[in-house]
C-alpha cells in the first residue's frame, strides 16, 4: 500500500500523500472541473447582486430607525 514508505515518524505524510492521490485519480478516474465556462461572470454577478442588497436593506432599515444617542 505505501510503496516506498518507512514506518517512522512521518509515515502519516506518506499516508496523506496516498490519500490525495486516491482522491484525484481514485477508480472513479481523474476529478473535473466543478465549475463550466462563464461561471466567473454568474458569480460575480450573483454575488455583488446580493451585496447590493445587503447595502440597499442596511441603508433603508438604517434611515427608518431613530437615534437613540441624540445630543
Amino acid at each position: 500500500m505505501f510503496v516506498g514508505c518507512l514506518p517512522t515518524l512521518f509515515s502519516w505524510v506518506c499516508f496523506l500523500v496516498y490519500v490525495a492521490y486516491y482522491v484525484a485519480f481514485g477508480p472513479h478516474g481523474p476529478r473535473t472541473p466543478s465549475s463550466q465556462p462563464g461561471d466567473a461572470l454568474k458569480i460575480l454577478l450573483y454575488t455583488s447582486a446580493l451585496i447590493g442588497v445587503a447595502g440597499t436593506l442596511f441603508f433603508a432599515i438604517r434611515n427608518m430607525g431613530t437615534c437613540l444617542f441624540a445630543v
